[in-house]
C-alpha cells in the first residue's frame, strides 16, 4: 500500500513538476517532492513539516548553492585511474546519497534505488542526525570528500565532510559503495556519521 502511494506521489509530483516551465530543474524536483511529502501526509495522517529518526517522508529542501556545492565535490577525483573510473560510474548516484544524507536527519536513512541489498546494518545516517544544534528543516552543506580507497574491485570507501551555514557544525560521514552486480551500478552500502 505505501509502495502504491508512493509511486502514485510520484507520479503527480513529476506531472506538475513537468508543468512548471520558468523554474530550475532542482526546483521542480524540490516543489515535486514537497506534493510527494503533503501527499503522504494526508494518507499518513502526519503533515510535520520534518520527522525526526522515523521514516524517510520528509527532507529538508536543499538550496540551489547547497545543489551546486554537491555538484562541485562529486567532482573530485584521486589521479589513480581504478579509483577514478569508479568515480565516474557511480556519479549519479554519489549525488543522489549526499543529496538526501545532507537534508535528512533519519538514522536509518532509505536511500531507495541506489541502496545496497548488502547495506551495512545501523549505517544509513542522515547527517542531521548527528548534528544536535541544526536546524532539522534544513540541509546541511557538503565541503568535501576524499580518503578513497578500494579495499576490493567492487568496492570504493571514502570519507565526506559536511558542515552547517547555521550552526557551524561539522560531521564526517564514511561512505561505501558497491558495484552489486559487476555492471558498474555502484548502489550505497554504508553511510556513516560520527557524533561531533
Amino acid at each position: 500500500m505505501k509502495t502504491k502511494v508512493m509511486a502514485l506521489g510520484m507520479a503527480v509530483a513529476m506531472s506538475l513538476a513537468a508543468m512548471e516551465s520558468q523554474a530550475s530543474f532542482w526546483d521542480k524536483v524540490g516543489q515535486g517532492l514537497g506534493v510527494v511529502n503533503k501527499t503522504l501526509g494526508v494518507i499518513t495522517g502526519n503533515t510535520a513539516t520534518t520527522e525526526s529518526h522515523r521514516s524517510d517522508k520528509v527532507f529538508a529542501r536543499a538550496s540551489d548553492t547547497q545543489l551546486e556545492q554537491i555538484a562541485k565535490v562529486v567532482q573530485t577525483r584521486t589521479g589513480r585511474a581504478d579509483i577514478d573510473q569508479t568515480l565516474n560510474e557511480a556519479q549519479d548516484n554519489i549525488f543522489e546519497m549526499i543529496l538526501k544524507a545532507s537534508c535528512s536527519d533519519n538514522w536509518r536513512l532509505n536511500f531507495g534505488r541506489i541502496q545496497s541489498p548488502e547495506e551495512e546494518w545501523l549505517s544509513r545516517d542522515g547527517v542531521g542526525s548527528k548534528m544536535v544544534h541544526h536546524p532539522k528543516d534544513r540541509c546541511a552543506t557538503v565541503q568535501s570528500m576524499g580518503s578513497f580507497a578500494k579495499p576490493a574491485k567492487n568496492i570504493i570507501e571514502f570519507k565526506i565532510i559536511y558542515a552547517s551555514d547555521i550552526s557551524g557544525e561539522a560531521n564526517s560521514c564514511k561512505a561505501k559503495l558497491r558495484d552489486q552486480y559487476g555492471t558498474g551500478e555502484w548502489l550505497v552500502s554504508e553511510h556513516f556519521c560520527t557524533w561531533n
